[in-house]
């Protein structure tokens, strides 16, 4: 993994932009505000603003259009959501949880995540008791989510959906994940 990221840092700098100052990044090899790999880098990265650089150190044209055009490679659909807050019956943190195996196959970009547990049909959690966090029932939808157990005790979760597998890929941690649908929601609504 580390020579192709070395090959692509290599064409990066021999593009001629960046210049050598410009392109640092983290221990990792992440650069940029969007925190690329440079092979991310290469296949991703969007020249948005039209200057004829795809600048994602200093554009914020061009850095948005790139996360975005991230997001999108990797399956995020618009048509739905990341996922939503729900309530939980009584025993539910005990009972609801199982292994990805025994429930419906997720999407491809979620199957690399086990530790989500399984999938279910958003009917099939309604039936099993799980509300959205108002109490209301879940929408009809059919479609496959994930339960994610809140903090433990507090009959409280997550159903999460394919995009936030997407957001997974963008960094593979469920508080990060999380944190970045919520966030979402509160600049949406």
């Amino acid at each position: 993994m580390f020579r192709a990221q070395f090959f692509s840092a290599l064409e990066i700098l021999d593009s001629g932009f960046p210049d050598y100052e410009v392109f640092k990044s983290s221990w990792a090899g992440a650069t940029g505000q969007p925190q690329f790999s440079p092979e991310s880098y290469l296949k991703l990265a969007v020249d948005y603003d039209g200057d004829g650089r795809k600048d994602i150190w200093n554009s914020e044209a061009d850095v948005l259009a790139s996360i975005a055009n991230y997001f999108k490679a990797y399956g995020w659909q618009d048509d739905q959501t990341w996922g939503r807050k729900v309530t939980l019956p009584a025993g539910g943190e005990q009972t609801l949880t199982g292994n990805q195996a025994d429930g419906l196959t997720p999407d491809r970009y979620c199957t690399s995540y086990k530790s989500l547990g399984i999938w279910r049909d958003l009917q099939e959690w309604q039936a099993l008791g799980v509300r959205s966090e108002n109490g209301n029932d879940l929408p009809t939808r059919s479609i496959p989510a994930a339960l994610i157990i809140a903090d433990p005790g507090d009959d409280q979760g997550y159903l999460v959906y394919r995009n936030f597998c997407s957001i997974m890929r963008y960094n593979p941690a469920f508080k990060y994940a999380l944190s970045i649908g919520l966030l979402s929601d509160l600049l949406v609504d």
